[in-house]
């Protein structure tokens, strides 16, 4: 698949998970913080998480795993990793997959 915006939300998720092992849940959320695609629970969740930081993309770890967060103008994608993973890779596949959404990610 090329790097064009050619993925729906789900189609998203798909291949996040298809390009990190690490990823147990995720999802897609609009500039607004509404879901457009994954579990509702971690979507209010991760709309909650992205409201308090302004930053473009986030990472928060403990030995127990860890949240990515990576948003564009029009799309944030929050995933959660069973363990902490090399952060660089993460936001490498992240910032892919927000980018075939559409709307290029901020940097």
């Amino acid at each position: 698949m090329g790097m064009t915006a050619d993925l729906t939300p789900d189609q998203a998720l798909a291949r996040l998970g298809e390009l990190s092992s690490a990823v147990r849940d995720a999802v897609v959320l609009d500039a607004a913080g509404n879901l457009l695609a994954g579990s509702e629970e971690l979507g209010r969740n991760a709309a909650a998480f992205l409201r308090a930081t302004e930053a473009a993309a986030i990472e928060v770890a403990d030995e127990r795993g860890a949240v990515y967060a990576v948003r564009s103008g029009e799309h944030a994608i929050v995933a959660l990793a069973a363990r902490p993973a090399l952060a660089a890779l993460m936001f490498y596949d992240l910032r892919a997959v927000l980018a075939q959404l559409g709307e290029r990610p901020a940097a």
